[in-house]
Formats: C-alpha cells, structure tokens, sequence
C-alpha cells in the first residue's frame, strides 16, 4: 500500500505564490512517474486551476479519487473537460481567497499565521 500525501510540497509553494498576482499566470512542471502538473492564475474570470496527468491517472482515481477531493478540497470544482493534455482540472475562485493585499514579506506575524492556517487544508 501506498501513503502518498495529500500535497506536494513544491506544488502547494508554488499556489502559494501565485494566488496573489493580479495577472494571469501559468506555470507547469512534473512530479515522479512521469506526472505533469500545471497551476494557473486567471483573474478575470477569478480562478484558479489545477491539472494533472499521469500514466494511470484513470486507474488510481477510480480508487478513491472523488472522496479524496472531496475530504481534502472540498472548495475545489472539477471542471467537466480537463486543460488539454492533462486528465484531470480542478478550479477555485479566487473570490473565496481571504483579501490580504499585502507582499508575503510585509505581513505581520498574525497576518502570515493565518495565511498559513488558510493553506493548510
């Protein structure tokens, strides 16, 4: 049996950097096993996207894959048609992000704790 967490480490840095442009952005990598990922920022529409592919992406999320999104991002939506060429698109409207509007760097200590809270689910 597998115990894979429920996030990557350089994935959930890297929304977390991005959630807070106010340009549209998009940037793309991969994970183990050939895995391709791609986050993207579109704040005209208020949303944030997540895609994913993977060798036996269909496989693994007949498994479990609805109840995981379900328990660990249940703000999230799956989008009927995944980005092209990727399996699998979550989204999240950037209206349901707290309005920091500050740089990460000039936050006070109360202000990056509840950022820190807010990323932990």
């Amino acid at each position: 049996m597998m115990s894979i967490p429920p996030n990557n480490p350089l994935i959930e840095e890297t929304a977390r950097n991005i959630f807070f442009m106010d340009d549209h952005f998009t940037i793309a990598g991969s994970e183990y096993d050939n895995c391709k990922y791609e986050l993207r920022i579109q704040p005209k529409e208020q949303k944030f996207y997540f895609s994913w592919a993977c060798k036996y992406f269909d496989e693994v999320y007949e498994i479990d894959g609805p109840k995981m999104i379900e328990k660990y991002y249940p703000e999230y939506t799956i989008e009927d048609e995944p980005t092209e060429g990727y399996d699998f698109t979550i989204s999240y409207s950037l209206e349901l992000m707290p309005k920091i509007g500050k740089k990460k760097s000039d936050l006070s200590t109360e202000e990056k704790k509840a950022q820190k809270e807010l990323f932990k689910k």
